[in-house]
């Protein structure tokens, strides 16, 4: 089976908890064999923040300004 990624747009009030969620809840996940998480926003020390209080070795981040069709395409095209 191919591996999954899980794309996060934000990092604000209930970002961590969802991501939370996805980590300790395997089995609500439409996909089983989830692979990583990736932590994308406008406040880049937040999404780090998050990544780095929950499963560093799974939860990546980045900066991202969601204005920029581009920039978003290039980071769904890579999770």
């Amino acid at each position: 089976e191919k591996t999954r990624h899980i794309l996060l747009f934000g990092s604000g009030l209930m970002a961590e908890s969802v991501v939370q969620y996805l980590l300790k809840r395997p089995e609500v996940l439409v996909y089983p064999f989830i692979e990583s998480y990736h932590i994308a926003s406008n406040i880049v020390a937040d999404a780090k923040k998050i990544a780095e209080r929950n499963d560093s070795k799974r939860c990546s981040y980045s900066e991202i300004d969601v204005t920029n069709p581009v920039e978003v395409a290039k980071l769904v095209k890579k999770c």
